[in-house]
């Protein structure tokens, strides 16, 4: 599931017994985010995401929140004889996905509604 509010992005995922969620912000803002407290990053997450609102206190301290760095690279050849790679984003890229998916600082276990 995705939310989006107010220039902010927020990717839901229902994990059955937690919640696995990610927020997009610029590159090099984690510092300022962290900064501003974990009552300001949650407030970050509610405005994007109401439903939350009764769970994100499970953000008890920073080391629940995790950043994801994510760069586009592409080799000009990904293949050769005996040789061919495939990872994670594979040889053709979705470029919005990938740009939507830049940055994520990730926290989890996020209780699953009732």
């Amino acid at each position: 599931m995705g939310r989006i509010a107010a220039g902010r992005f927020l990717v839901m995922i229902d994990r059955g017994d937690y919640w696995q969620c990610g927020l997009v912000i610029a590159k090099g803002t984690i510092d300022r985010m962290r900064a501003g407290g974990l009552d300001a990053f949650r407030a970050v997450v509610t405005s994007v995401a109401p439903l939350t609102a009764d769970r994100v206190h499970e953000i008890a301290s920073w080391d629940d929140v995790k950043l994801l760095t994510v760069q586009v690279n592409r080799a000009r050849r990904w293949y050769r004889p005996g040789l061919l790679c495939i990872g994670d984003t594979a040889p053709i890229n979705p470029p919005l996905a990938l740009r939507l998916l830049s940055r994520f600082p990730v926290f989890q276990h996020l209780p699953a509604p009732a």
